[in-house]
């Protein structure tokens, strides 16, 4: 790649952040997985990484059981403090070992 190519240096750039975005994605994805309340396992199950394009794409950790925001506030005494937040901060912790 040629220094004087700033079309080229940015296209590179773009698609090096995205697959470091994606590979956060699939992590937090994971803990998130990992640290939902399992009774029947339908709400560990539920969770999905998705990528949309709308001109740009755009990546979206989602989970459609009808009962995960509830989950995620802290209902279930298997995770009291949530799932997202702290799916979030382990991985935080784990990234910059605070």
């Amino acid at each position: 790649m040629r220094s004087s190519d700033p079309d080229k240096i940015m296209n590179h750039m773009t698609d090096s952040l995205e697959r470091h975005l994606n590979e956060v994605f699939r992590e937090i994805n994971t803990l998130a997985k990992q640290g939902t309340p399992v009774r029947t396992g339908r709400a560990q199950r539920g969770w999905r990484v998705n990528n949309y394009s709308l001109g740009r794409t755009a990546t979206v950790i989602d989970n459609r059981v009808p009962y995960i925001g509830i989950l995620d506030q802290g209902s279930s005494r298997q995770a009291p403090r949530g799932i997202v937040e702290p799916a979030i901060e382990q991985l935080r912790r784990r990234t910059y070992k605070l």
